[in-house]
């Protein structure tokens, strides 16, 4: 007697799909999140004339000054912009005041970024807007809670740019035992 031949797929291939899914449903809340979140804060930087991305350098400049500043490749890796955009980006605030530059003393080529007395000025008066916003957020998301997905999204970002398990998406190639084994990290 022959055994019934089933169209099934595995139960390896089932899994992989659900991590599939889990996975694809956490980029789409985090970017959806994220989104959210810039966009509300562009619309509360507006009546300052300075654009989010404008805002998160110079507030990188202060989390820094007490280490003189800036290089101005690691904070366009900090932004998360191009270095083209970082030039633009630090001229402006420049112009305006905000922030200086002054040229590294081990190699001259290098331009380290600080914030400047109105840069930090005009920071106080956002954090001061900001305040009240982070005290009715924290009566919805406690500080903990805040805290621990700040930790998560640091693990994940560091796991998608950093890890071994993640090599590059290749949809065509049919993932093999020893791939999928590496990718759950040994899990069974």
């Amino acid at each position: 007697m022959k055994a019934a031949h089933s169209s099934a797929p595995p139960r390896a291939q089932i899994a992989r799909r659900a991590d599939a899914e889990r996975l694809l449903h956490l980029i789409q809340t985090a970017s959806a999140a994220g989104r959210g979140l810039r966009r509300w804060l562009a619309d509360r930087l507006a009546r300052f004339e300075l654009a989010e991305t404008e805002f998160f350098v110079l507030w990188l400049c202060r989390q820094k000054s007490a280490h003189g500043g800036w290089v101005q490749g690691e904070l366009a890796q900090a932004a998360g912009i191009s270095p083209a955009q970082t030039s633009s980006l630090v001229e402006r605030l420049r112009k305006r005041g905000l922030i200086d530059m002054k040229r590294s003393t081990m190699d001259r080529r290098r331009q380290v970024w600080h914030l400047l007395q109105e840069g930090e000025d005009l920071l106080s008066r956002i954090k001061t807007g900001l305040e009240n916003v982070a005290h009715r957020l924290d009566a919805m998301v406690s500080p903990e809670e805040q805290e621990a997905a700040a930790r998560l999204f640091d693990r994940l970002v560091d796991a998608a740019e950093r890890s071994a398990a993640l090599k590059p998406f290749e949809p065509d190639a049919a993932a093999d035992e020893s791939d999928v084994a590496s990718a759950e990290g040994g899990r069974s």
